[in-house]
């Protein structure tokens, strides 16, 4: 039971990125997007879970990737352990359903079903992006309750 052919160009492709440092790149970008917004380093840890389950398809390797420096960082603004913890393993769980790599459901679902991987794709977009919103949204909702601050930027205007 092997993947189709396209579904294999993604993961190689996917392969390719994360070891020509995509992960890293992924994470310095989410920081400087959302880093000084209240709660900002757990928001970037959530986009940047995203980004990099763009590429991994593996909660493990997301939480390797990205989780080894933002969970630092979302206790340096206030986020207890457990809640940083948290959100870095819901936002990285939440890359197996992120296309277009995603996890071996997809390949399951492609062998089974019968329906191509591109089908599987254009499907898991949507409920993959609602997810991430909805984390953000809930990231967001707990700094506001604990009246938590972004990071301090390295070149203030």
């Amino acid at each position: 039971m092997s993947p189709p052919a396209s579904s294999s160009l993604f993961v190689l492709f996917g392969a390719l990125l994360d070891k020509a440092g995509a992960g890293n790149y992924f994470i310095k970008v989410a920081f400087s997007l959302l880093g000084h917004y209240r709660g900002g380093p757990a928001k970037a840890a959530v986009v940047a879970s995203a980004m990099t389950g763009l590429i991994s398809g593996s909660s493990i390797a997301n939480v390797v990737t990205t989780g080894t420096f933002t969970v630092p960082m979302m206790k340096r603004v206030g986020f207890s352990s457990e809640k940083a913890g948290a959100v870095e393993v819901a936002s990285s769980v939440n890359g197996q359903i992120m296309p277009p790599v995603m996890g071996a459901a997809a390949f399951l679902m492609v062998e089974y079903v019968g329906i191509s991987y591109v089908e599987v794709i254009k499907h898991a977009f949507l409920p993959a992006l609602i997810s991430y919103i909805a984390l953000v949204y809930i990231v967001h909702l707990e700094a506001l309750k604990a009246n938590m601050k972004g990071l301090q930027s390295s070149n203030p205007p």
